[in-house]
């Protein structure tokens, strides 16, 4: 059960469904996608408030050089697998966007499950960002930005910035920023907390919702002696 608590509004909810370990990655027009595809299963590439319109590839016909590219034409999104047996450590295409953009793919193959790769370009981004937040009423698009971020989701339009070194330790805890969503007037950080003394901690909501901070919502009430737990802040744009 997870309660968020905004000014003098409180809503709770229930939201089901583990974290995913998927790629983010924020590049520029004719800029290099650099990540990583699976050896063992599906890859899918998908654009961030954009469309893949076209893969360019290098066709081979040599034993264990060529690879599969299935273009999902209502979705814009790639699927990319290999055969059994592949003889390069990397995979290069080019993809063009329905927006016009150009981008290279270089990933390397790695010997992991399926995973997702997600695009952003910051030239796609702010006028997609504000719709988004448009689309609800504003307590309800708060929650909506914290239910994506429990689930480590994809926000249109939004800036996502991961396992960002950011560490501050007080007397009894200690707080790093593991991930950032920024947005067109809102931004979202997940926090990890750790206890660092050798006594339970209780955890409340009050202690988050500093000046410029809209919601804050805990994953654990209480932290045992070097325990941590992920707090879930949405905060106006430019807040300190």
């Amino acid at each position: 059960m997870l309660r968020i608590l905004i000014t003098l509004f409180t809503v709770v909810f229930v939201i089901s469904g583990p974290a995913r370990a998927d790629q983010f990655k924020t590049v520029a027009d004719n800029g290099t996608i650099e990540g990583y595809a699976s050896a063992l299963d599906i890859t899918r590439l998908s654009l961030v408030g954009d469309q893949i319109a076209s893969v360019k590839k290098t066709d081979t016909d040599e034993f264990g050089d060529d690879f599969n590219i299935a273009h999902d034409t209502a979705t814009g999104d790639i699927y990319v697998t290999l055969p059994a047996v592949y003889d390069q450590t990397h995979l290069n295409f080019f993809i063009t966007t329905k927006k016009g953009f150009t981008y290279k793919a270089h990933l390397a193959i790695r010997d992991t499950p399926s995973t997702q790769l997600f695009v952003q370009n910051p030239g796609v981004g702010s006028e997609d960002a504000e719709a988004w937040e448009l689309e609800t009423p504003f307590r309800q698009t708060v929650i909506r930005l914290i239910q994506a971020m429990w689930t480590r989701s994809v926000v249109d339009g939004y800036e996502v910035k991961r396992s960002l070194d950011l560490t501050q330790e007080g007397d009894t805890l200690s707080y790093r920023v593991t991930a950032r969503y920024d947005g067109a007037a809102l931004v979202g950080r997940i926090l990890k907390v750790e206890n660092l003394t050798n006594e339970a901690i209780l955890l409340s909501e009050d202690a988050f919702l500093v000046p410029g901070v809209i919601a804050a919502s805990l994953a654990a009430r209480s932290l045992g002696p070097r325990e941590t737990a992920y707090v879930y802040i949405v905060a106006r744009k430019g807040a300190a």
